[in-house]
């Protein structure tokens, strides 16, 4: 059984709070939508997740029958995520692929990005490349070993519409083969089309999770439901660093 587990998860930057005590799971077969304001610790619990940055209290790890999962069966990507400018997505991809010892071959790059629709770029290099390209590329990069974990920060933002249905039913798919996808957005109405389950941060701290038809039983869209919970848990923050996102 896989799981992504936070346990009372703790970081702080000079102005105070990054992250209080967070503590939930996330497990095998679920589409998690974690969900909060700007400022509000989501990017920094990837980072701490993904071992760039170091808590200061608990743990944040990925495990399958509670041993560590391989760090090569974790795709990731950050929201400021850039391919390396001077190699082309080819070579970027495959620069991955050996660093993370996928063992890949070249067939398996290119179809990435084919389906991707960035083979045509291939000769161009990474710094030429537009932003919705580069976020592209950075996506590539975390699903070319068809990892059994898949953390990804606004994965979506600046992909064209026809693009982002692929990946969505990408990301279906990969629940639906217990996989564990794991994912932070701003368009609620997009992550309330596909994912599984949600879960809100506010002011770095965990407030709850929830299945994603349970604001529907509630009369609710999901923006309603987020709303609210929000706005009655943002009454009791406390003062933090603009930097945790």
């Amino acid at each position: 059984m896989k799981r992504i587990e936070f346990a009372n998860l703790r970081k702080t930057y000079p102005g105070g709070f990054a992250l209080d005590d967070v503590t939930f799971d996330v497990r095998e077969g679920e589409i998690f939508a974690y969900l909060g304001p700007n400022g509000s610790g989501k990017t920094t619990t990837v980072r701490l997740l993904m071992g760039v940055l170091a808590p200061e209290g608990g743990h944040a790890r990925v495990v399958q029958d509670r041993e560590p999962l391989a760090r090569n069966r974790i795709g990731f990507t950050l929201e400021d995520e850039r391919p390396f400018e001077h190699l082309t997505p080819l070579e970027y991809l495959q620069f991955i692929g050996e660093v993370k010892n996928l063992g890949l071959p070249r067939d398996r790059y290119i179809e990435v990005l084919d389906w991707l629709k960035i083979a045509g770029e291939s000769h161009r290099p990474c710094g030429a490349l537009s932003k919705g390209t580069q976020r592209k590329l950075c996506l590539a990069k975390s699903i070319v070993g068809d990892p059994d974990v898949l953390v990804l920060d606004e994965p979506l933002e600046g992909i064209e519409p026809e693009t982002r249905r692929e990946i969505r039913d990408f990301l279906v798919s990969c629940a639906k083969s217990n996989r564990i996808v794991f994912i932070t957005s701003h368009n609620l109405y997009e992550i309330e089309s596909f994912c599984t389950d949600f879960g809100v941060i506010v002011n770095g701290r965990f407030v709850g999770r929830w299945k994603m038809e349970e604001p529907w039983q509630a009369n609710l869209s999901l923006e309603e439901f987020y709303l609210e919970t929000t706005r009655s848990h943002g009454k009791e923050g406390h003062g933090k660093d603009s930097r945790a996102h």
